[in-house]
């Protein structure tokens, strides 16, 4: 090996190191602002032995920032361990006086008397509704359509986290948002043992119902008010396609589109990618750009901006 060569690897080895470590040591500013935000300013000296809140959470103050101080705002969590999350809303975005939690966990231990412990030491005490158990059941007892922000952090298992945002998404009122942690979770284990595929699956059924605000470590969703009610429907833009009567309507009116058998078929064509690629932005550009049949629909329909 000549020494040109060993040279070249020295560099490029020097090279991915450093870049390693400013990958994970120096976080934009942005982020590690945030993380000082959530993790430092408390207002009270509460008790936790873990912090798995700040460095996921980093952009709550900016996600729920048109959340803080509205009257009447309703936050459901679950999973709330020592209640590190929970004590940064009640201080920070549930501020106002009729603002309310409901807060849900099986409390292994000794956990429901430091979450407690907490919780009164903030002096929020009686905002917050504690309900002991599993969400699976607890979820069911709720009003549906009664929350503005729902927070799910749970068990991680597949089908739990799959059952809590079926179960959250109705209880969430339109325009309120649903997060997720750990997206991007990994354990040495089988995908049933992971949030991410469940989160995945979540987004492919109730895409047509939802806005993908961020999907980083956490995911967060909008929950929208206008999509297609019809029991088979796929809704592309202001239009809902009925695949039992193979008609196109307008979400808005329910006013039908006549379409050719020709606009039918290239209709059902196009909506078979659509649907796969509406919630990623880069999959969605090459979509819009490449898809014959939505181009040619689109100069007739205005399908998409």
């Amino acid at each position: 090996m000549t020494s040109r060569r060993i040279l070249l690897w020295t560099i490029n080895g020097v090279l991915l190191i450093t870049l390693f470590f400013l990958y994970f040591h120096y976080p934009n500013d942005r982020r590690r602002a945030s993380q000082q935000t959530l993790a430092a300013r408390y207002r009270k000296p509460y008790k936790f032995t873990d912090d798995g809140f700040s460095a996921n959470a980093w952009h709550w103050p900016s996600t729920l920032a048109s959340f803080k101080g509205k009257p009447n705002l309703q936050y459901l969590e679950i999973g709330v361990f020592e209640g590190r999350s929970l004590l940064w809303m009640l201080e920070n975005i549930l501020t106002d006086p009729s603002s309310r939690a409901t807060a849900i966990d099986i409390f292994l231990g000794d956990l429901e008397d430091r979450f407690v412990a907490n919780l009164s030491m903030s002096g929020f005490r009686e905002k917050v509704r504690i309900l002991k158990g599993r969400s699976q059941e607890e979820l069911r007892g709720l009003p549906l359509r009664s929350f503005d922000i729902i927070y799910v952090d749970g068990s991680h298992r597949a089908k739990d986290v799959y059952v809590d945002a079926a179960l959250s998404w109705g209880l969430l009122k339109t325009g309120g948002l649903l997060i997720f942690d750990d997206y991007l979770y990994v354990l040495n284990g089988p995908l049933d043992q992971r949030p991410k595929a469940s989160i995945d699956a979540f987004i492919l059924a109730f895409g047509d119902e939802l806005e993908i605000v961020l999907k980083d470590y956490q995911v967060v969703l909008q929950k929208k008010g206008n999509f297609c009610r019809r029991y088979h429907c796929s809704t592309i833009g202001k239009y809902g396609y009925d695949w039992v009567e193979r008609k196109l309507y307008e979400i808005t009116n329910d006013k039908p589109i006549p379409l050719s058998e020709r606009e039918k078929l290239a209709m059902e064509r196009l909506l078979h990618v659509y649907v796969e690629v509406r919630n990623d932005k880069k999959a969605l550009g090459r979509f819009k750009e490449h898809n014959e049949d939505f181009l040619t629909l689109q100069k007739k329909l205005n399908l998409l901006p």
